[in-house]
C-alpha cells in the first residue's frame, strides 16, 4: 500500500476533500445522508401488538396497571454527536500521528454534518470532560472543532470507558447518531457500550497505526509512556513482537465481539490510509 502524504492536513484541504467525496449530497428538507430518523414525542396511549415494546411508558403502566406506550413523530433529520477520545496513544504514528488522522476524521464529519444543515454536538473527552460544544448548525463549528483538536495535548491522558456512556447520555436526551473517534486500546471486557447503542445509533471510528498492531520494529528504542510521560529503553526481539501481536489480536477480537453483540457499526482507519475516502465509504454504507 502506498502511504498517504505526510504533509499536515489543513482545515481548507479537509473541507475540500470532504466536499469531493460527496458527503453532503442532500440539503434542506431532504433526509440527512447520515441515515436514520429522529423521534419527537407526541402522546401516550394504550399499547397494541403493533407497537415497539421499547416505547413502553413504564411509569404510567405501573400506575394504571394497563400497558401504555409513548407515540412519536418521525423527523427527517437526526442530531449528530461527535466524541473525540483524546488518549495519549494518539501521538503514535509511523507516517503521521493518529492524532492527525483523528483530527481529520473529526473535521470531515463536522463539515459534512453542518453542510447538510444537521445539528452537531461535540465532546472532547479524556480522563474527564475536556470540552463540550453545545448543539449548533453554524458552519464555524467545524473550524472550532479542528482548532480544538489540534491544540489538545494527548500526552498523559487516558480514556475511561466506564463513565463515558453515562456522560454522553446525561447530555444527549434525544435519539442521535453518535460517532466515537479514538484508538480504543483502553477498552476492556468490563466496559459496555450496549446501553448507549440501544438508545442511540452508535458508530465507532477506530484510529490505528499498522506498526502498533504488529510491532514490526526490532532492536532498542527510547520510548515515552503516553500516560506517565516517563522515558524508558525498550528492547524488542522476535519473541517479544510475537507475544505483543497475539495480545493485540486478542484485544481486537474482544472489541469486535462487543461491537457485533450490540450491533455497533465500526470502521478501522489506519494512519497510512486516505481517512476521508474510507470515512465516506463507511458513512454511505
Amino acid at each position: 500500500m502506498t502511504p498517504v502524504s505526510t504533509e499536515k492536513s489543513t482545515l481548507a484541504s479537509i473541507m475540500l476533500r470532504t466536499r469531493k467525496k460527496h458527503f453532503h449530497i442532500l440539503h434542506g428538507e431532504h433526509e440527512s445522508i447520515f441515515g436514520g430518523r429522529g423521534l419527537e414525542f407526541r402522546e401516550v396511549r394504550e399499547y397494541s401488538n403493533e407497537d415497539d415494546i421499547r416505547h413502553l411508558n413504564w411509569k404510567i403502566t405501573a400506575r394504571t396497571g394497563t400497558p401504555m406506550v409513548n407515540l412519536y413523530n418521525e423527523t427527517k433529520q437526526i442530531p449528530v454527536v461527535l466524541v473525540y477520545l483524546n488518549s495519549g496513544g494518539l501521538l503514535f504514528g509511523e507516517y503521521r500521528s493518529k492524532k492527525e488522522t483523528a483530527t481529520e476524521v473529526l473535521t470531515s464529519l463536522s463539515y459534512a454534518t453542518l453542510s447538510n444543515h444537521d445539528t452537531l454536538t461535540t465532546l472532547f473527552y479524556a480522563d474527564e470532560q475536556v470540552q463540550w460544544m453545545p448543539p449548533g448548525r453554524h458552519q464555524g463549528i467545524a473550524t472550532v472543532n479542528y482548532t480544538t483538536a489540534q491544540a489538545l495535548d494527548p500526552l498523559g491522558h487516558h480514556i475511561d470507558f466506564d463513565p463515558l456512556p453515562r456522560e454522553i447520555m446525561q447530555k444527549i436526551k434525544r435519539k442521535s447518531l453518535i460517532f466515537l473517534i479514538g484508538d480504543f486500546w483502553e477498552f476492556t471486557e468490563k466496559n459496555d457500550l450496549g446501553k448507549l447503542a440501544f438508545f442511540h445509533e452508535l458508530y465507532c471510528i477506530v484510529i490505528r497505526d499498522r506498526n502498533e498492531e504488529t510491532l514490526a520494529l526490532r532492536g532498542s528504542y527510547e520510548i515515552t509512556d503516553p500516560l506517565t510521560r516517563k522515558t524508558h529503553t525498550l528492547h524488542i526481539d522476535t519473541q517479544d513482537a510475537a507475544r505483543y501481536h497475539a495480545l493485540a489480536k486478542t484485544h481486537d477480537r474482544m472489541l469486535q465481539k462487543h461491537f457485533d453483540q450490540h450491533q455497533i457499526a465500526f470502521v478501522k482507519i489506519y494512519t497510512d490510509e486516505d481517512a476521508i475516502d474510507k470515512l465516506a465509504q463507511f458513512v454511505r454504507r
